[in-house]
C-alpha cells in the first residue's frame, strides 16, 4: 500500500510528441490499483474501509483537510508530492486506459 501510494506521487512527465504533461507508467499502475477491487483485498487485511480509505487519501492530497505544520502527513508527504498526487489521480480519471497494472509480472520478479 505505501509503495503504491509513493508511485502515486511520482512527477509527471512531459510527452515529447505532444509537449504535454502526462503521468508514468508507475504512477498510472498505482492510480490503477488504489482506485481498483484489487485494493480491497488489502485494505480488508487492515481492516479498513475502502471507500473511506480513497476519500480520505484524496481529500489530504488536494488539501481539502487542514493539517497543521507539525502532523506526521506533512513531514511523510510534500507539498509537492501532494500536486503530482492530484495531477496523476485527474489523469487517471479522465483518461480512459486498458488496465496498466500486471500482477504476473509482479509476481514473477
Amino acid at each position: 500500500m505505501t509503495m503504491a501510494i509513493q508511485d502515486a506521487t511520482i512527477r509527471p512527465l512531459v510527452d515529447d510528441t505532444f509537449g504535454k504533461l502526462t503521468t508514468c507508467y508507475n504512477a498510472r499502475s498505482a492510480m490503477a490499483f488504489l482506485f481498483s477491487d484489487r485494493c480491497d483485498v488489502y485494505l480488508h487485511f487492515l481492516d479498513i474501509n475502502p471507500k473511506t480509505f480513497r476519500k480520505s487519501l484524496v481529500e489530504c492530497m488536494s488539501g481539502a483537510k487542514n493539517f497543521s505544520a507539525s502532523s506526521a502527513f506533512c513531514k511523510l508527504v510534500t507539498p509537492m508530492a501532494r500536486k503530482s498526487f492530484m495531477f496523476n489521480y485527474r489523469h487517471y480519471e479522465n483518461v480512459v486506459a486498458p488496465d496498466t497494472y500486471d500482477f504476473e509480472c509482479e509476481t514473477n520478479a
